[in-house]
């Protein structure tokens, strides 16, 4: 699988956040779209939807530093879980955010930025978190640092120093403006660059789909976004979810149907969105491609849905499909 752009993926009930720290390069792109989503639950107030993207890539990232045997930085998830509790009015999203503070501190160097400036610092003061507690935890982490041996779980470093919940004086009570305020500290999320197209069909047409890559990437304003590398093993129980994110947070889609294949499931999944949408922004405009035979008929997968028939054109050379996808993108 290799993605060429900077915002991709939702990957449902699995992966989101804003990552700011080096991690996995095979997730990297994986969770700005994520984020995306999370958002949209969150504007709805469908905050525990939100707690569950935020707590799928937790276990994500814990999973691939015992593989990778890395530390990877967990600040930005362990801090949107914090917010996303807190939101459901639960005490224990204070013990995320500490622990997001926690990170900061594990990673802290000059360039980076000092802890107590950063986020979970913020939101912990605003929380009326002890200092005296914040100290600490960056006490342990300086000397953790000077010898060399960052913990892969934040927790060891504050299992004696923090006293949940007794450091916080904060009222959870139904209040509409601490819930706003709460939510003023998630992360800011990146802008997409310009029109995602997805591209998808059977790699059996491998060479027709890079086509359509290349001709997408000379047309100004457009992203070309195109799945073309195997996935690698240990996230292929995520195929569905991966290759229907990929689509879900482009602005376009454009699909080779000659041979149905597994861009059927990819097709069906907008299909159920156009039908059954909830509570998300309508789905990606969509044409479906199929060639001609030499007898000048087109080939219409079975499993097309009805609907779909006006959005399915047929080619018969390179020079059709071309202006079919300007056409479609102009």
């Amino acid at each position: 699988m290799s993605i060429r752009y900077p915002t991709l993926f939702y990957l449902i009930g699995i992966l989101g956040c804003v990552v700011e720290f080096p991690f996995p390069k095979e997730l990297s792109i994986l969770f700005e779209a994520a984020e995306r989503t999370a958002k949209n639950y969150i504007d709805q107030r469908r905050y525990s939807d939100a707690q569950r993207i935020y707590e799928g890539q937790l276990k994500l990232l814990s999973y691939f530093q015992t593989i990778k045997r890395k530390r990877f930085h967990k600040g930005a998830s362990l801090h949107n879980l914090g917010l996303t509790l807190l939101l459901q009015r639960d005490k224990i999203g204070i013990y995320y955010i500490v622990q997001a503070f926690t990170e900061d501190a594990l990673t802290y160097t000059p360039e980076l930025g000092n802890p107590f400036q950063g986020l979970a610092a913020r939101l912990l003061r605003y929380l009326n978190y002890q200092e005296v507690v914040l100290r600490a935890i960056m006490e342990r982490t300086s000397s953790v640092r000077a010898e060399g041996k960052l913990p892969y779980d934040p927790t060891e470093i504050i299992a004696d120093i923090v006293e949940f919940p007794s450091e916080t004086r904060i009222d959870l009570a139904h209040d509409p403006e601490f819930e706003e305020s709460i939510r003023t500290f998630f992360p800011r999320i990146t802008s997409k660059i310009g029109k995602l197209v997805f591209i998808g069909g059977s790699f059996k047409t491998i060479a027709i789909l890079r086509y359509l890559e290349e001709h997408v990437a000379t047309i100004s304003g457009y992203s070309p976004v195109l799945l073309d590398k195997e996935i690698p093993q240990y996230l292929k129980i995520l195929t569905y979810h991966l290759c229907t994110g990929a689509m879900d947070d482009c602005d376009l889609s454009i699909f080779e149907v000659t041979i149905p294949e597994g861009q059927m499931a990819e097709i069906a999944h907008h299909y159920e969105r156009r039908l059954y949408q909830i509570g998300f922004p309508d789905p990606p405009d969509i044409i479906l491609l199929t060639q001609e035979t030499f007898k000048g008929r087109a080939h219409i997968p079975a499993m097309i849905p009805p609907e779909y028939q006006s959005d399915l054109h047929s080619y018969r050379d390179l020079v059709k499909v071309k202006k079919i996808v300007s056409d479609f993108l102009m």
